[in-house]
């Protein structure tokens, strides 16, 4: 810049230096120019030096300025990394400060200023906390005149130019940085300073020191962004200043160390205890390192590098701490080294990472490690703040961590390079924001390069989102408690599932007391704190399920309150409940109405104080299927407001729109998992981080790239696909071999029944959230999301248990992490998902081309998956979901247990049923009750026997039968998992395939060890695979060559048969009922009354005269499609083709009755003469199917605009 200082000074040199330098404060603090503050700040300190006249700057000037300079230090600006404006507490108040540009300021501020909290207010201390709370009003003040809103962005990107709309009125721009003096205590800027201000460097400049000025009666915040520099240099001078700088860095670390010690890292671990110590012949810094176990084997190992601020005073926050002779770094290299060792001979299988976490005030350092990464140890590095940050964001979980930190490995071991400057926080940004990919996510539809990536650049500003969600999510405030003290709290329910966040308002004390429930609402100007009090003689569950749904409800009634303008008493400061509890809620009777629990509340109000006690009605309110019990609550508080009744009865209307709508359930056990407390457990997941890293060059691990990345046909993708799932194979195969089956399959039993309760949890509740929430879409959506997750957990948990039965190892493996389940799971879905890709190619349903991205991502045509599977999918569950809120009522009632079923079959049934199984349906269900019941007196969940001590276990008079039973329903270990035994087939392991009779949801007793014959029994999977089973073959769902016995089969077929012919006459029964005259299996030949060519059958024939209308209707009872096979295979036979098959024409069954339908247009006056109907009458084609069918959503099926897909349910819609 030197060479322009003399044009600058001239062009400066008329005009006043405090109004010019003004100007440009203000437009730092327009989040329009975020991005280029660093040029603004440049200005600022140009007009301080360089002008030395009394002229106003134009608008015109300020624009000249803004764009000689900006053209010249433009290439110096970063990309905005922070939110825009943040707070700062200090002495139970909080500050609104501009971030500014340096990274962690804002942290590293709020650490001294704590310090300061602590300090004594006498002499020594009270002067500098008095300068710096003055900073602190003077900031927030400016920033509240400007309206600047605060944790938030704003705006991100560089613009070219000064706005001329900014610039409008010079005289305000110079007032939003001015305020009135009041006795400020500030860091005045000299003017004596102004002339050397442009030779300074930022980081280390007097202005940032002292970034207020003085004229007359005005205070000038001529820095806005300094506020933060200037509070860590006023700190750091006094201590120095008093040789006390040593007291400081112990304060720092001992302040830091706590903060770090409330911090859950990584989201789920709090309590880690931090202390520093010196190394010997190492002055600059402090240590401190920490092991966290996360998982089976996996370790984080934490080493915090703490500045002592050696020489600090030399260049302050520009530069950097040298590493003399590499000491720090090898020391660092040596601690990772030793925990490395040490963890590695505790076990095999361990693994670890090491982060380095450097701790300061805002100097940077950099460090020369040599520490090489392997498939064992990892290492990164995160700054103290950051980790805080990243812990913070609700997204985050250990697992998630470990798996980027792999990816990256993974990558970098493969030989692409990651160019990240912005560090691990901007690369966890990049990968939430990449729907957790770490490598480029590239489309089907462009350009993909075979050659691998050996580079990948991150954009550098995927840190400053994830800042802003945190500082969101967290926003601190302070509120007055009960004692008339001002606190500090935080955010306290900041995710919802849904689009609207019913608790957003609700915020929690920083400093929890343990022995209470309490949060305080804040909004329409009332702060009430909400409170219960903690009874540790009861169930802890219980009672905070009741304060969740009283706060629930609580900050609903305050939006109806304030909708109707209804005033609350600004007295009111707390609402105090207590409930009255007992041991057993579960003993409870129903022996009082609906009013007695509305009125089951007892208020006392002591100014400032509502207390309100709920007698035992209110607990006895949650056994009826009616909400009274949460209405009881809100009645309440309702009801102090001494409303009148018909006023609260519209209100509590409105509020709770109907009696369906409710937080807390009560329900009773009719499942056996229901007798065990797992009402809290989560089941391990398959996160999609997860299923993004499986697929690292996966796709070219079967194939050459020299062969090129794009596969064409069907016979070619089905081949690479066959190939791709043999690799998948291998691969899980590999992971399984080591894993100890008892142990696995124990836990993935757990899990599946972890997954089928979550997703029950949804469906039975669903008719609650339809009543709770106003967003029915987003609800749908939430569910069916929530649902399909839980889903693929509990079909993959599924898959690895029958693959784990013949591949893990027995007695001498090891025990299986969360992590190695979540990565079992993975690649066990995505066979899932590679076989049925390979299907639907096969069957048509997509187009047969596959391109292999440059990361072996496998890419193919999404029309099927968007247009079908997944419209398809939400229409099915939705429509499950409405079935599911019919059966609410149920779960409040005890389970009506019946002695005999054998008599609700069809005779034919039960003997084809006997004749396959050697034992009766009845037999069986006093087997499955013997098996709860054994359960239930060791109280195990899950709980493996041999299959000795089970027989030991049977009555001698059933003991015969029950050995049959069990030996029906055992899946035996095997050599291998893609072996399957007679006579059984291959069909039957397929993971793709559904209905398979040699899985674990039909055979659902699983041995693990022939020899020992030790048998792993989930109660739970064996009633619902055994009912699964009664149902399939009840309903004709499978196959006749699937059984063994004569009359099984025949028994299936015939009534395969039936279930045909009674659909056609439910169809034409629903067409006589809607006013129709109506045949079925009618011929052609019948209706033209002569002979013909046979096409087959018209299986319903409809018409009606006052309509002129005639329908020719097929009719199809199919089953339920369940996965990607089975949809392409319904779609193959609903396209209107003719396919050539073995060489011989072969049309599908749309284009069968195509061409009944192109036949009878072909002789109309020979309908008119057999239905008797108008010579202009209608013809009119359908197909109905028994359900949804996916061809409904078919755009691209043959002859759409004549043949019109229905449902037979949609018929009173359609007719």
């Amino acid at each position: 810049m030197n060479t322009n200082n003399n044009n600058l000074q001239e062009h400066l040199h008329k005009y006043n230096p405090i109004k010019t330098a003004s100007v440009f404060s203000s437009l730092l603090l327009n989040p329009k120019y975020h991005y280029h503050q660093y040029t603004l700040e440049t200005i600022i300190k140009y007009c301080l030096s360089f002008c030395k006249g009394d002229l106003t700057p134009t608008a015109k000037f300020i624009k000249n300025i803004y764009n000689e300079i900006h053209n010249s230090i433009s290439m110096m600006e970063d990309p905005v990394e922070d939110i825009f404006v943040s707070k700062l507490l200090f002495d139970d108040k909080s500050y609104k400060v501009q971030s500014g540009l340096w990274e962690g300021g804002i942290h590293s501020t709020q650490i001294i200023l704590k310090i300061l909290e602590h300090l004594p207010n006498e002499d020594f201390f009270l002067e500098m906390k008095k300068q710096i709370k003055s900073i602190l009003e003077v900031s927030n003040s400016i920033i509240e005149k400007n309206g600047i809103e605060c944790n938030e962005l704003l705006n991100i990107s560089p613009v070219e130019t000064l706005d001329d709309i900014d610039l409008v009125n010079i005289e305000e721009l110079i007032n939003n940085v001015k305020i009135t003096f009041e006795n400020f205590n500030l860091p005045l800027l000299q003017e004596n300073s102004f002339s050397t201000l442009f030779n300074e460097t930022l980081g280390n400049c007097t202005l940032e020191r002292n970034p207020f000025y003085i004229v007359q009666n005005n205070v000038y915040l001529l820095f806005p962004t300094a506020i933060t520099a200037s509070i860590r240099r006023i700190a750091i001078e006094f201590f120095n200043s008093h040789n006390k700088k040593d007291l400081f860095i112990q304060q720092y670390a001992q302040t830091l160390s706590e903060e770090l010690y409330k911090t859950r890292i990584f989201g789920k671990y709090d309590g880690m205890p931090i202390k520093f110590y010196t190394k010997e012949g190492i002055s600059s810094f402090k240590f401190s390192e920490n092991i966290l176990q996360f998982d089976k084997n996996h370790f984080f190992h934490f080493i915090f590098v703490l500045d002592t601020l050696e020489n600090i005073e030399d260049n302050w926050f520009e530069g950097f701490i040298e590493d003399e002779n590499y000491q720090v770094s090898d020391f660092i290299d040596s601690r990772i080294e030793n925990t490395k060792k040490n963890i590695l001979n505790k076990g095999i299988h361990n693994k670890g990472s090491s982060f380095i976490v450097p701790c300061g005030v805002g100097r940077g350092f950099v460090l020369a490690s040599k520490f090489i990464t392997d498939d064992s140890w990892f290492c990164e590095s995160i700054s103290n703040h950051d980790l805080i940050t990243i812990s913070n964001d609700l997204d985050c979980s250990p697992n998630l961590i470990w798996r980027i930190v792999e990816a990256q490995y993974k990558l970098k071991k493969d030989g692409t390079q990651i160019l990240n400057f912005n560090g691990f926080l901007n690369l966890y940004g990049y990968v939430k924001d990449n729907n957790y990919s770490i490598f480029v996510n590239e489309s089907f539809d462009e350009e993909v390069s075979t050659q691998p990536f050996t580079m990948i650049t991150i954009g550098s500003d995927y840190n400053a989102y994830i800042r802003e969600k945190v500082a969101l999510d967290t926003d601190y405030r302070e509120v007055i408690d009960i004692d008339g003290k001002t606190i500090i709290v935080r955010k306290g329910f900041a995710s919802s599932f849904f689009s609207t966040n019913i608790k957003y308002n609700l915020y929690i004390p920083e400093k929890l007391d343990q022995k209470t429930f309490i949060t305080v609402y804040v909004n329409y100007g009332y702060e009430i704190w909400l409170k219960q009090t903690i009874n540790t003689k009861y169930d802890f569950i219980l009672q905070f399920k009741l304060f969740d749904a009283l706060i629930t409800w609580f900050s609903k009634m305050m939006f109806i309150l304030n909708k109707y303008n209804i005033q609350i008493d600004k007295n009111l400061k707390m609402w105090n409940i207590e409930y009255t509890l007992i041991q057993n809620i579960s003993s409870l009777e129903k022996n009082i109405n609906n009013m007695d629990i509305f009125n089951s509340f007892e208020n006392t109000y002591n100014c400032p104080i509502l207390d309100t006690k709920f007698n035992i009605n209110m607990l006895k309110g949650f056994m009826f299927e009616e909400n009274y019990s949460e209405q009881s609550m809100i009645n309440a508080f309702l009801n102090y407001l001494k409303l009148d009744k018909q006023s609260i009865d519209i209100l509590l209307k409105e509020i709770f729109v109907n009696e369906n709508a409710r937080l807390f359930h009560f329900f009773k056990a009719h499942k056996y998992r229901e007798h065990f407390d797992i009402l809290e457990k989560k089941p391990i997941s398959i996160h999609q981080i997860d299923e993004q890293i499986i697929k690292l060059n996966l796709g070219w691990s079967c194939r050459d790239r020299e062969e090129g990345n794009i596969v064409e046909g069907i016979d070619n993708c089905t081949k690479y696909l066959n190939s791709l799932m043999e690799v998948v194979w291998k691969n899980l195969q590999s992971k399984l071999k080591i894993i100890e089956r008892e142990d696995l399959i124990k836990r993935l039993l757990v899990n599946y029944i972890y997954s089928d309760k979550e997703k029950d949890i949804w469906g039975v509740t669903f008719k609650s959230n339809l009543a709770l929430h106003e967003d029915k879409e987003n609800l749908y959506k939430v569910a069916i999301n929530k649902i399909s997750e839980y889903n693929a957990t509990s079909l993959s948990s599924r898959l690895v248990v029958e693959m784990a039965i013949c591949e893990c190892s027995v007695n001498c493996g090891k025990s299986v992490s969360n992590l190695d389940i979540q990565e079992l799971l993975s690649l066990a879905s995505f066979m899932h998902l590679i076989g049925g890709l390979s299907e639907a190619i096969k069957y048509e349903a997509i187009n047969p081309r596959i391109v292999i991205s440059s990361f072996g991502d496998i890419l193919f045509e999404q029309s099927f998956n968007e247009m079908i599977m997944h419209k398809f999918g939400y229409i099915t569950n939705q429509k499950i979901l409405d079935y599911e809120s019919t059966k609410y009522s149920e779960k409040f009632k005890e389970k009506e247990y019946t002695k005999d079923t054998n008599h609700l079959f069809e005779d034919g049934f039960m003997e084809a049923y006997i004749d396959e199984f050697d034992y009766t349906v009845d037999d069986a269900r006093v087997f499955l009750d013997f098996l709860e019941d054994y359960g239930l007196k060791i109280n195990k969940l899950v709980y493996s026997i041999t299959y000795n001590d089970l027989v030991e276990q049977f009555e001698e008079e059933r003991k015969e039968v029950f050995i049959k039973i069990l030996d029906s329903l055992i899946i035996h270990t095997r050599r291998d998992w893609t072996t399957i035994p007679k006579p059984f087939k291959a069909a039957d392991w397929q993971p793709w395939k559904f209905r398979r009779r040699y899985s674990i949801i039909m055979k659902p007793i699983i041995e693990i060890d022939s020899f020992e014959g030790i048998l792993i029994i989930s109660p739970e999977l064996v009633r619902t695979a055994y009912f699964n089973l009664i149902r399939n073959i009840h309903e004709g769902h499978l196959e006749a060559n699937q059984f063994q016995s004569k009359k099984m089969k025949k028994w299936i077929g015939n009534l395969v048969k039936e279930k045909g012919l009674a659909f056609n006459t439910k169809v034409k029964d629903k067409f006589i009922e809607l006013g129709f005259e109506a045949k079925e299996e009618i011929k052609l030949s019948e209706i033209f009354n002569k002979k013909m060519e046979d096409f087959g059958d018209i299986d319903v024939f409809a018409w009606n005269k006052e309509k002129n209308i005639v329908y020719a209707i097929e009719c199809k009872d199919l089953e339920m499609a369940k996965n990607q096979s089975e949809i392409a295979r319904q779609l193959y036979e609903f396209k209107g083709q003719i396919r050539q098959i073995n060489g011989k024409d072969k049309k599908d069954r749309l284009y069968k009755h195509h061409l009944r339908y192109e036949e009878l247009k072909k002789d109309l006056d020979a309908i008119v003469k057999f239905t008797k109907v108008d010579k202009d009458f209608k013809l009119k084609v359908l197909v109905i199917f028994s359900n949804i069918v996916p061809m409904s959503f078919d755009t691209n099926r043959n002859f759409i605009e004549n043949i019109a897909f229905h449902s037979i349910d949609e018929l009173d819609e359609i007719i």
